[in-house]
């Protein structure tokens, strides 16, 4: 009964002294990391709900690749941060599974991949890849692809999605995308047959350091919230 009736205490102190915030004009601020391989917009109507109830309300939205994350939490520039599973070079984050998605192999319209019904391994041993470097899970996913035999050493490397996509345009090779980050219709989308190419997008904090009202709220937020669906 313990840690459920700890969190209850912890949920009501934190609103508790959220309430005494409201009272007294002092909001604060949100300092929140983001990945640079998630949408934003998928956060954004999370951030809303929460600026519904607290209009006085300061955002402090940061950008990073997972090593760059992790520096803003320990520095304290960022009190949460959300990403896929991030490098374990540190023992005090906390982190709380969000949801799962697979990702799409995309490519041009005008590719030669356009015209079949499914993508095969084989027909991407010639292929040269676009590679996310701004991904966490970029290490994970060339490692998958390896081991079925495609040549993923043969790449480029881009450090944006719409660098990625400016470059799928151009027929420069193929990429992997999450499927909750958008792609123009100039592009198509489809799976690998065979491979299994996903990610785990994670809430983090940092163990042993007090949380603000707002942080502590905007945490069980992401946590109680119904995430997208794999397609």
């Amino acid at each position: 009964m313990y840690p459920l009736l700890k969190l209850c205490y912890d949920s009501a102190q934190s609103a508790r002294a959220l309430a005494v915030q409201v009272n007294d004009g002092e909001i604060g601020t949100l300092k929140l990391a983001i990945s640079s391989s998630i949408e934003l917009g998928l956060i954004l109507p999370h951030v809303n709900a929460l600026r519904d109830h607290l209009p006085d309300l300061e955002l402090r939205v940061l950008r990073g690749t997972g090593p760059q994350l992790v520096e803003l939490l320990k520095s304290g520039e960022a009190e949460l941060a959300v990403a896929a599973a991030l490098a374990p070079s540190w023992d005090r984050l906390d982190s709380w599974k969000l949801y799962e998605e697979p990702f799409d192999l995309v490519f041009s319209r005008s590719h030669r991949l356009a015209n079949k019904d499914q993508v095969e391994v084989g027909d991407l041993i010639t292929e040269r890849f676009l590679l996310r470097t701004h991904c966490e899970s970029c290490g994970d996913v060339t490692e998958r692809l390896r081991l079925k035999g495609v040549a993923v050493d043969r790449r480029h490397e881009v450090s944006s999605d719409q660098d990625l996509i400016s470059l799928l345009e151009l027929q420069v090779g193929v990429g992997v995308l999450p499927q909750t980050v958008g792609a123009p219709q100039t592009l198509l989308r489809t799976s690998i047959n065979g491979v299994d190419l996903t990610r785990a997008i994670h809430l983090y904090g940092v163990a042993g350091r007090q949380r603000s009202p707002i942080a502590g709220t905007f945490m069980k937020m992401l946590r109680a919230a119904v995430w997208p669906k794999p397609h």
